[in-house]
């Protein structure tokens, strides 16, 4: 369900649904240790940029810190009320976020295992400060200022790491939103969607700097005459580019 590279780039970290995270040597391929603990799906795993600690978010609703060189886990952070769905560290390695399908977002101490902050907006700057859907994606901003947030709800958030206030709210895909990523120099948020479109963001401004979407591989595919397929695998293939002589009627 997800990968993460050491720094060094020698060693990667997968986590399964088979409910374990696994530790691999790049150069070999070779299995180096199975870290057991989770008792359900492993969404996500992310690396510290600045030790040998691993960060898991699980299904089980958990997060686990593991020490990658013994395999021992050093703390089990308790706090979200659904599935685990993303971990990120922040780029000093004392700071971990997580997202879940609780809708929130959660600022954890890596040291105490303390949860700092559950990120919202109280001042009600923006309307919609708060997800309405649950969380797919978080990414620290290179200088580890900003938080970025994306949900199902297609939205993006950018919080103030110190404030635990959101600085932006950025509406973005149509559709559930999958994935985010900063340019090294922090200036521009890339956001990837559900429908395949990847929109590029200015941080600054909260403004779209380019929308890059590709050829769809089921443009002008025409479904009208398949059977089985339920009302929403027809929707999705539709919002995809695929036609049907009931969608030209309606």
């Amino acid at each position: 369900m997800s990968v993460a590279l050491c720094d060094d780039d020698q060693t990667l970290a997968s986590g399964s649904l088979d409910e374990t995270v696994m530790l691999w040597d790049v150069p070999t391929g070779k299995h180096l240790r199975t870290l057991l603990g989770h008792e359900q799906f492993v969404w996500s795993v992310a690396w510290s940029p600045t030790s040998s600690v691993i960060a898991s978010g699980s299904a089980d609703r958990s997060i686990k810190l593991w020490d990658s060189t013994t395999g021992k886990c050093l703390k089990t952070l308790q706090g979200h009320t659904h599935q685990v769905t993303s971990v990120a560290f922040a780029p000093d390695g004392e700071i971990l976020a997580s997202g879940s399908d609780d809708e929130t977002v959660k600022l954890w101490d890596v040291q105490t295992g303390k949860c700092l902050k559950t990120l919202k907006n109280k001042d009600k700057i923006f309307p919609a400060e708060e997800h309405k859907g649950q969380i797919r994606s978080i990414v620290f901003s290179p200088d580890g200022q900003l938080l970025a947030s994306g949900s199902m709800d297609g939205a993006t958030k950018l919080w103030d790491i110190a404030t635990g206030k959101c600085a932006q709210a950025i509406s973005s895909h149509s559709g559930p939103m999958l994935s985010l990523a900063f340019s090294p120099n922090g200036r521009a948020l890339a956001s990837g969607g559900e429908s395949g479109i990847v929109q590029l963001w200015e941080i600054k401004t909260g403004n779209k700097i380019n929308e890059l979407k590709p050829d769809s591989l089921c443009k002008g595919m025409n479904i009208t005459d398949v059977y089985g397929l339920s009302q929403a695998q027809q929707s999705m293939l539709t919002s995809l580019g695929a036609v049907s002589d009931q969608q030209s009627r309606s």
